[in-house]
């Protein structure tokens, strides 16, 4: 998949932005903060202690300096938020402002030169990074065992030492990579954010959870320098008389993965419906070859593999369903970084359809119980259509029944079947990892590439 780009202000987006009108303010405070939240920049900040209190502070703290339970307090669901730590022990009090701060609904990444905390960071499963410099080696930081989520500071102090096809074996590695941009450093940044644009070209070369975060001083000029198109070229396109404005106004999402943990709903309903009649199959095998199909399509696939005789398939299509059923009534309960981002959309006066393989009862319930459903304006099942996906059917009917043209919708998914049919679609697409990356900040800053790009 395409190379994820996070772009993250260092201390907040303190340097500002005349042409928008942003002024500049100091450095890691709350003005800073609230800047790079109302521009959807992530953050990364600096974190210390006094008198047993958790603080944002580079240097020693003065005695007002803005708690970190402020600071998380104000941040939007879903923002990247790099946590520097300049303070020994402060792992355990971190892991405590997840649990009760919007930390817990942020996208936070610990950064600590200590070995024994980061070691506490790994127990946790807090996400961390470490860091990799001219004096530091993988491992020299911690243990080198790298949960999924964590990944790697990439930092140069006094000189450029790693080159673009250093970048690309940490990204190939499944590494996600926090690259400090050299302007922290009071150099040139031009080589490396061109090693960067470079990387966004290469399409279909990392895996979905790879992700280059640039932490820079200036994330209004890395904003224009990444999404949008040169002068030049917007106005070739012009003079060749093609109108290349794009508004988004409709935003379209899968159910499963997207807005809703279901996968293993789904696995664990259709496994108990077959081991009734001695036919399981394994978690591994239901994701890499029935995942994201409609239970009708999954049971024709199980007749031509294991010879699943063909009368059952009524039978155990409505035994399926009715467990599904029985699993959402107990389990399906609202993600807060969903339902932030639906309400908020939906607000700002954008379209939302839910377009789901699954039955119309079934994504009715869910939405219901994950109180999404007074934010969606359509809902297609795969009774609504011929054929479900990986055809873009279904979002081509949620997307004439908006009366929009694909260009005007953005479309999320998350699995390997859904990604095809919303790209056949020819809409504008966003692929998440999981539900955690269905947020306000993700999607806004995908309306806001797509829209500068055009």
């Amino acid at each position: 998949m395409t190379l994820k780009l996070t772009i993250v202000a260092h201390r907040g987006a303190w340097s500002g932005c005349p042409e928008l009108g942003v002024p500049a303010v100091e450095k890691n405070s709350e003005a800073a903060f609230r800047l790079a939240v109302e521009h959807h920049f992530g953050i990364e900040t600096d974190f210390r202690d006094i008198c047993g209190k958790v603080v944002v502070s580079h240097n020693p703290p003065p005695a007002d300096a803005l708690s970190a339970q402020d600071f998380f307090n104000f941040l939007e669901p879903g923002q990247t938020v790099l946590v520097n730590i300049k303070a020994d022990g402060l792992a355990a009090s971190l892991e405590e402002l997840r649990r009760h701060t919007r930390l817990a609904y942020c996208r936070p990444y610990a950064f600590d030169m200590s070995v024994p905390d980061t070691l506490e960071y790994e127990k946790a499963d807090f996400p961390f990074l470490e860091r990799l410099s001219e004096y530091e080696t993988l491992g020299c930081t911690g243990s080198g065992n790298f949960p999924a989520h964590s990944g790697i500071w990439l930092d140069a102090f006094h000189k450029q030492w790693y080159g673009l096809e250093d970048i690309r074996t940490l990204l190939a590695h499944h590494r996600r990579v926090a690259l400090v941009s050299p302007d922290l450093h009071a150099r040139p940044y031009g080589q490396v954010w061109d090693w960067v644009k470079e990387l966004l070209k290469e399409p279909d070369v990392f895996c979905t959870s790879a992700e280059l975060i640039l932490c820079t001083d200036h994330p209004f000029a890395a904003r224009r320098f990444f999404e949008q198109k040169k002068r030049g070229e917007r106005q070739d396109e012009r003079n060749n008389g093609k109108d290349m404005t794009v508004t988004i106004k409709a935003v379209l999402f899968d159910m499963d993965g997207a807005v809703v943990e279901a996968k293993d709903w789904h696995y664990e309903a259709l496994n108990r419906a077959l081991d009734v009649f001695g036919l399981p199959i394994s978690r591994s095998e239901h994701l890499s070859q029935y995942d994201g199909l409609p239970t009708r399509t999954k049971l024709k696939m199980l007749t031509e593999k294991k010879g699943l005789p063909p009368e059952l398939h009524k039978f155990l299509n409505d035994l399926k369903q009715r467990y599904t059923t029985d699993i959402i009534t107990t389990h399906c309960h609202p993600v807060f970084n969903v339902e932030y981002a639906l309400s908020r959309l939906h607000a700002e006066g954008y379209k939302i359809a839910v377009c789901s393989n699954s039955i119309r009862a079934s994504i009715e319930m869910m939405m219901k119980k994950s109180a999404l459903l007074p934010y969606i304006d359509r809902i297609i099942s795969n009774q609504d259509v011929k054929k479900g996906k990986p055809d873009p059917e279904m979002y081509q009917k949620a997307i004439a029944a908006f009366n929009l043209t694909p260009k005007e919708c953005l479309i999320l998914e998350d699995n390997e079947n859904g990604i095809k049919a919303a790209r056949a679609s020819g809409a504008n697409v966003l692929v998440i990892g999981t539900v955690a990356d269905t947020n306000y900040v993700n999607i806004r800053g995908r309306i806001n590439s797509i829209e500068a790009s055009a």
